[in-house]
């Protein structure tokens, strides 16, 4: 008898984790239309600042700009804005997080890098906006996106021309995640504000948050559909591996009460980066919130590293 009871509290435990990884695969990773909004929702550290973000991200959105495609390669169409100053001293590419747009992701900065001289390039992730695909990979299959859409800019712009990546949250996962891969020597500098260091940290992370269950067996089902599906495993690839490898200088930004990516997370990477590199913590700030709560402090930053890594820029 006490044979049946434990196999029936096991079954019952892996049917409820199965049940809690195909919700944890339906919400995290499977396209959402949440892509189309501009606002804030009422959990966001941004949330005091949406009708700002709103007003700001819908007029980046009308401004005239170059919209860019390019075929993954797995296929899918890409989309980018590309938006344009004259006499430019280099090139931002904006990546933003996961189920956001990078209109809204980059309204506080997307003027601060068109006034000081900066061309801006908008990126849609894959499964975002205009850009094609069903699921959104943390960085693990984006990292090749990031790669082609350099490339593209370079082929543009030329092999002399300085570029750098800003990536905010999954965004900014990416941008770590491509630091190893090769690339040309005009990229000058990496802003990773809010990421992760690993995709399977973070599906931990938001498996252990969101649903309050214990993360094992119900990971090993998600990581197995990602394989499987998704052809992606969130344990091959890491901001943390590629960090150990990089030679691109980093600045890592990063609020101590993030509770979407944990400073520990942020920390990792840090502490990983084998390139020049710089950290700023915020206390008390929440998930990519740091350029709306500290946005002079936060501007300064920017100018510091973008002059430092590009001096005649």
């Amino acid at each position: 008898m006490l044979w049946i009871i434990l196999c029936a509290v096991v079954c019952l435990y892996l049917i409820v984790s199965i049940v809690f990884a195909g919700l944890g695969i339906h919400y995290g990773f499977v396209r959402s239309n949440d892509t189309a909004y501009f606002s804030e929702n009422g959990t966001s550290a941004r949330h005091p600042f949406r009708e700002r973000i709103e007003k700001i991200a819908k007029s980046v959105c009308e401004l005239p700009h170059e919209d860019r495609y390019l075929t993954s390669y797995d296929g899918l169409k890409l989309h980018a804005s590309l938006y344009r100053v004259n006499r430019a001293k280099g090139l931002i590419i904006c990546v933003h997080g996961f189920h956001s747009r990078a209109e809204k992701d980059f309204a506080s900065l997307y003027y601060y890098y068109i006034q000081n001289g900066y061309h801006v390039l908008l990126v849609d992730q894959r499964s975002h906006m205009e850009s094609e695909g069903k699921y959104a990979a943390y960085g693990a299959q984006e990292r090749f996106d990031l790669r082609d859409w350099i490339a593209d800019c370079v082929q543009l712009f030329g092999r002399d021309f300085p570029i750098w990546l800003h990536g905010q949250s999954m965004g900014a996962a990416t941008c770590m995640m491509v630091s190893d891969m090769p690339l040309y020597a005009n990229i000058r500098g990496i802003i990773d504000d809010s990421g992760f260091d690993s995709p399977i940290s973070e599906m931990k992370y938001i498996y252990r948050s969101n649903f309050h269950f214990p993360v094992y067996p119900g990971v090993w089902f998600i990581a197995l559909y990602c394989k499987l599906v998704i052809r992606m495993s969130p344990y091959k690839y890491s901001a943390v591996k590629s960090l150990q490898h990089t030679t691109i200088p980093c600045l890592f930004i990063h609020g101590d009460a993030d509770d979407m990516v944990p400073l520990a997370s942020g920390l990792k990477a840090y502490q990983a980066c084998a390139s020049e590199k710089e950290l700023w913590i915020l206390p008390g700030c929440g998930h990519c919130a740091a350029a709306w709560v500290a946005g002079e402090e936060y501007e300064k930053r920017l100018t510091d590293f973008l002059k430092k890594t590009a001096p005649c820029a």
